[in-house]
């Protein structure tokens, strides 16, 4: 995959999620094919504000880590792709197993937030990655994340 920035219709083909499970906007770059940086600009109508929480919306530290997973699956899907000309995942999903985070200040309605995923290991179909995700040039989550590859239910 070209490391310059790609857009939504590349991030459908590398992953199965669909709005409004989906976490990802936009794929800044891929180095080495072992670090993604993507973004997700935060809606204010997203439908998670409206409840977390009524008059002070801020984005669930849960989402936050789902998007981070989801950086890391499309890392997996374009290593698939170069290794194995799959078209992303393919049928394939690819399942959390794993997370510990640390979350600094929230994530607000409006924002764009960066997202930092680096394969660190790789064995029997696992993956763990180091994350974070930044507002701005603040770090606003940090940690690990382990996925797993597995097949999507029929």
């Amino acid at each position: 995959m070209n490391t310059s920035e790609t857009s939504l219709s590349d991030i459908l083909r590398l992953l199965p999620h669909r709005d409004p499970f989906l976490f990802v906007d936009k794929i800044l770059s891929v180095e080495d094919n072992r670090r993604v940086i993507a973004e997700k600009h935060l809606d204010p109508d997203s439908g998670f504000f409206a409840g977390h929480f009524p008059g002070h919306p801020v984005m669930p530290g849960v989402l936050i880590s789902e998007a981070l997973a989801q950086t890391g699956g499309i890392l997996i899907g374009i290593r698939l792709q170069a290794e194995k000309g799959v078209e992303g995942l393919a049928g394939k999903g690819v399942f959390l197993a794993s997370v510990h985070m640390k979350y600094y200040q929230p994530a607000l309605p409006g924002q764009t937030i960066r997202l930092e995923a680096e394969l660190k290991k790789e064995f029997a179909g696992m993956y763990l990655f180091d994350v974070a995700a930044f507002e701005s040039d603040k770090c606003i989550a940090k940690g690990s994340i382990s996925l797993a590859k597995g097949e999507l239910p029929a």
